[in-house]
């Protein structure tokens, strides 16, 4: 998606080009999200879908982000330009809740190691328990435009910030960050103007003697968190 944002936001390339070519095992739902793109912004350009191989390609051009997360300010401007203009296309029912939280026990990293113990206390909280792999790009639109308060721990879930209300409430559950913190989802909070706040946790890293945050599974003191 971010080079589709690229592409969509250089006008001279657009003009040079008759096609946009996919890997044909893309879901249905991000196929309907980009012909809707593509509406909004008034591009007449046909989507081709091509079988998993090797190919040798002509005249074509293939976009690319130069630095992750440079442009975060752009990105979520777009998206939520994007969503304004497809909410009234596009039918969105699944509605969950105002209190989310997103689990990532379907995740090979940065589970929550004792989320067994914290899902219990969530649930008599009223929170809603969410797998995001489990939802279209349009169920998750919704969720978090309506969500008031958003829980879970960090990860790539929280790029949904973008589709989130002013004034919403963020607790990133985050490994304490004596190697590392990252800073992301407070920047996308902080542009879309939402309520974000840090709850560190011990952690465990699933490779031995890994410094790298990607492999710390978290633990929760849940006394703690309910306090909070």
């Amino acid at each position: 998606m971010p080079r589709i944002i690229s592409l969509l936001n250089n006008d001279q390339l657009l003009s040079k080009i008759d096609s946009l070519v996919f890997n044909e095992d893309i879901p249905d739902y991000l196929i309907t999200l980009l012909n809707e793109i593509l509406k909004f912004k008034k591009t007449n350009k046909k989507l081709i879908l091509i079988k998993k191989s090797t190919y040798l390609f002509e005249n074509s051009f293939c976009p690319i982000v130069v630095s992750k997360g440079s442009n975060i300010s752009e990105s979520v401007s777009f998206w939520k330009n994007i969503v304004s203009n497809i909410s009234n296309t596009i039918k969105i029912n699944n509605y969950l809740g105002d209190k989310i939280y997103i689990s990532r026990q379907d995740s090979k990293n940065r589970k929550i190691l004792n989320e067994n113990e914290l899902i219990p206390l969530l649930k008599d909280l009223n929170y809603q328990i969410v797998t995001l792999s489990k939802m279209n790009i349009f169920d998750q639109i919704n969720l978090f435009k309506n969500a008031k308060i958003i829980i879970g721990y960090h990860g790539a879930a929280f790029a949904n910030l973008v589709f989130s209300l002013p004034k919403t409430k963020v607790i990133e559950i985050h490994p304490h960050p004596d190697t590392e913190l990252r800073t992301v989802t407070k920047e996308i909070a902080d542009i879309n103007k939402l309520e974000h706040s840090y709850f560190f946790v011990d952690y465990k890293s699933n490779i031995k003697n890994s410094k790298n945050m990607t492999y710390f599974d978290g633990i929760v003191d849940v006394e703690k968190f309910k306090n909070l």
